[in-house]
């Protein structure tokens, strides 16, 4: 099993399990009802790359529908080397795109935890490429001014940190 294809950031703890709930589904792996599209709406169309499932599933929570993991579904998802941008360039999207999330739907704190976690984990991984670093950081303090919040209800983020989601980065 792929780890990052599970949708829990606890692999050891969820990988042997058959069947939770959990906060986000897998992008290469996964089925939606119409209905919830219908009601929630679709992917967001401004992510080039990484982390739309976050906020899909975090409207898919806030409306009262429930996100699982069922082993006993078996998906084949074949990533292409091809297709694919180069580690820092996908690095920069994601780290952009979860502060995105974070500012649009969690309470502000976890925009900032998110911003400077992924800050370090982007530096780490890249061996300090700087142009994608300021790049990054440059969108993501301009999140505040051009994206509108909607947090999600008390409640939904009561059942975020029930199923232990990684709501800090």
């Amino acid at each position: 099993m792929q780890v990052n294809a599970l949708p829990h950031k606890n692999f050891e703890k969820y990988h042997q399990q058959q069947h939770f709930f959990t906060y986000y589904f897998a992008g290469g792996a996964h089925a939606i009802r119409k209905v919830v599209f219908e009601q929630v709406g679709l992917l967001p169309e401004n992510f080039f790359y990484g982390m739309e499932e976050y906020d899909v599933s975090y409207r898919v929570l806030d409306a009262g529908w429930c996100i699982t993991y069922d082993d006993s579904i078996v998906m084949l998802h074949k990533e292409s080397p091809l297709g694919r941008k180069p580690t820092h360039q996908k690095l920069q999207s994601m780290w952009v795109n979860k502060c995105i999330v974070a500012y649009t739907y969690l309470p502000v704190r976890y925009f900032y935890t998110t911003a400077l976690l992924w800050a370090l984990n982007y530096l780490k991984v890249t061996g300090f490429h700087m142009g994608g670093f300021i790049n990054a950081l440059r969108q993501i303090i301009a999140i505040p001014k051009h994206t509108v919040r909607k947090p999600i209800k008390p409640s939904t983020l009561a059942y975020l940190k029930s199923v232990e989601a990684r709501l800090w980065y």
